[in-house]
């Protein structure tokens, strides 16, 4: 999923590619890439690496899981925070 061919497929369904050897495949010559092309020119001039904590996908998913049990389950904003908390710290 993250070579060149894989990322290039992913790019005909929208994903816009993190390689940039990708955007050497043929699917980017074409007219069908100039929307992912446009995207990945904008965020190329508009945007720097951020260098993300050693826990952010764990935070990340806490975040996530937290919000999905308090929108589909009941889940009060304190149990909200207290669940994103437990997966930031643990």
């Amino acid at each position: 999923m993250t070579g060149p061919e894989a990322q290039a497929r992913m790019a005909t369904g929208g994903e816009v590619p993190v390689r940039s050897s990708t955007y050497d495949q043929p699917y980017f010559k074409t007219d069908d890439a100039k929307l992912v092309l446009a995207i990945k020119d904008y965020v190329t001039k508009n945007s720097e690496p951020r260098e993300y904590s050693a826990n952010w996908l764990s935070i990340a998913n806490g975040l996530a899981n937290a919000a999905q049990q308090m929108y589909l389950k009941g889940g009060t904003a304190a149990q909200f925070l207290e669940s994103a908390q437990s997966a930031a710290n643990g």
